[in-house]
């Protein structure tokens, strides 16, 4: 269980505690690409064409045409 292996993490000597290591380790390559690859890889992999906050309808775009809506 999840539980176990971060009690398990916390009494090690170790930096980190990381689990799946699969996905662990996919993401710690994905840091080492430069930002345009990463993002590429990324939306690829997410099926993001456009930044949550900056899509119609959202909060965001909701405050800065009536700050008065919230």
């Amino acid at each position: 269980m999840a539980a176990d292996r971060i009690a398990q993490g916390l009494k090690s000597s170790g930096f980190e505690i990381s689990f799946p290591k699969r996905f662990t380790y996919a993401m710690k390559v994905l840091n080492l690409v430069p930002y345009g690859v990463y993002f590429w890889l990324v939306n690829r992999a997410t099926g993001w064409k456009t930044r949550p906050l900056v899509t119609e309808g959202h909060a965001v775009d909701v405050l800065e045409r009536d700050p008065q809506a919230v």
